[in-house]
């Protein structure tokens, strides 16, 4: 090991950010302007409980996205009074958004994220 070159040691080589800006890594970027905040409570069908699903949708060029976030309905992220969603994670409505994706598919032109990390909102980065 001690005969790496400086470029193999190197935070980029190993896939870790040097810059704390989250643009080093390699992988899919998506830069998109969100549309909407939704979510909805549904019982799980062995009826252990209930869960939340938060999507925002995002406006692409061109397209749109969604992103998908399954939340259980216990946790105090979200705050469900009988069927309806009180509070719930939210992204700043009209205000562009840089994701890093990495989980995805695409059904009917519509891109869909189930995993994903927000680096910039509005053109600054997120701690």
């Amino acid at each position: 090991m001690d005969n790496m070159n400086e470029a193999q040691k190197s935070p980029a080589a190993t896939g870790q950010s040097h810059k704390g800006d989250g643009l080093t890594v390699s992988g899919l970027y998506l830069l998109g302007y969100v549309t909407s905040n939704t979510a909805r409570v549904f019982t799980r069908k062995d009826g252990s409980g209930r869960f939340v699903i938060v999507r925002h949708e995002l406006a692409l060029q061109p397209g749109t996205a969604v992103l998908e976030q399954f939340i259980d309905a216990a946790t105090p992220a979200v705050q469900v009074r009988g069927d309806e969603v009180v509070t719930f994670p939210r992204m700043p409505e009209f205000k562009q958004v840089l994701l890093r994706v990495t989980q995805w598919k695409e059904v009917e032109k519509t891109l869909f994220i189930k995993q994903f990390e927000i680096i910039q909102v509005d053109g600054k980065a997120v701690a």
